[in-house]
């Protein structure tokens, strides 16, 4: 039984999504005056992206933390998951290293699993998540280019979010949770 859990975001790595240089030739615009808004802009419109469709784009080291009492199971967040890092077990003030013959990652559902219980008070899981920048979906991509574009000229004062068209581009990788 998992008796407590927690969630850590160790750092957020940069973003490789858009390059401003990018986003400012899409937008037409040659000065730099408008530099740190549009960078806001970029940084805003990943996530909202982030927060709708339920999957990481900007890459974070993240840190589990498990108390464990014969728990073999654990769904990790911060979708989708391009490695884990390190896996080892603390009991008072002692650390030991997981080996690959101890657990198995299922990439499909973002679950580890241990192949034998463990006597020990907490697991901690070091990973990284989000999409790799040549591995990001195009049509996510582009939403983003496309909500920074609206957000910039203001046609996205709708209501506080953004266009059919970005929404319909996000659709197909939304996670929903239930």
């Amino acid at each position: 039984m998992l008796i407590q859990n927690s969630f850590k975001i160790i750092e957020l790595l940069p973003q490789e999504l858009w390059q401003l240089s990018e986003v400012k030739n899409y937008l037409r615009i040659s000065d730099d005056y408008d530099d740190n808004l549009i960078t806001n802009l970029i940084d805003t419109a990943i996530s909202s992206a982030e927060n709708f469709i339920g999957l990481s784009l900007v890459n974070r080291r993240i840190e589990f933390r498990a108390k464990l009492q014969k728990q073999q199971q654990f769904v990790l967040k911060y979708q989708p998951i391009r490695t884990i890092t390190e896996i080892f077990t603390e009991k008072d003030e002692n650390k030991t290293v997981l080996n690959n013959e101890q657990y198995y990652f299922d990439t499909t559902h973002s679950s580890l699993h241990l192949l034998q219980p463990i006597n020990t008070t907490t697991l901690v899981v070091h990973y990284i998540s989000g999409f790799s920048s040549n591995n990001t979906p195009s049509t996510i991509k582009y939403g983003i280019l496309l909500h920074v574009a609206e957000m910039y000229d203001r046609e996205a004062a709708l209501e506080n979010s953004f266009s059919s068209a970005v929404r319909n581009l996000y659709l197909p990788y939304r996670q929903l949770k239930i």
